[in-house]
């Protein structure tokens, strides 16, 4: 399957499970279901997200990983219920500051994203993660703002190359 019709009239769904499936792209009105708390897409071929995500606030997990996904949009910080996101083995270069905005947000994996270098320093904002998996990426440093992270409890750091890291981290 490549391509999705018609699932924006499934308001009531709660979990979605797209996994597999070599869709290239979600379609726009993929924000009305609302009631969505699951999304499962990956292992798809899927470049960006619709801006229309911004709509899904009651989503709790977001499992992109595995796809070819090269940024977020801004709109990614509207999902204030997300707890879980999952973007490893992708091809992100940056993340949107926005991403500081999901402040329900305790578990966190970007491992195996190459082309990231950077983090923005508004994840020193996400003050409910638990676990961050950052391994095989090329970052060069971490944000100081980091340090605020008081309740992480597991953190998977780049292995190759040495990084900055802020006090308390």
């Amino acid at each position: 399957m490549s391509h999705i019709v018609g699932i924006r009239h499934l308001t009531l769904l709660k979990t979605l499970n797209l996994s597999g499936n070599s869709l290239r792209s979600l379609p726009r009105d993929f924000g009305d279901l609302v009631n969505l708390e699951k999304l499962f897409v990956q292992c798809n071929k899927l470049g960006v997200l619709p801006a229309s995500i911004a709509r899904l606030t009651k989503l709790q997990l977001l499992n992109i990983g595995n796809n070819g996904l090269v940024a977020f949009p801004p709109e990614i910080g509207h999902l204030v219920s997300l707890n879980s996101l999952r973007c490893e083995y992708n091809a992100l270069s940056s993340l949107p500051p926005e991403i500081g905005s999901l402040r329900a947000l305790t578990t966190f994996i970007l491992c195996d994203n190459p082309e990231l270098h950077t983090l923005p320093a508004e994840m020193g904002n996400l003050a409910a993660l638990t676990s961050l998996d950052i391994g095989h990426v090329q970052l060069h440093s971490l944000p100081a703002t980091m340090a605020r992270l008081t309740q992480l409890k597991s953190l998977t750091l780049p292995e190759s190359a040495p990084i900055e890291r802020p006090l308390g981290v």
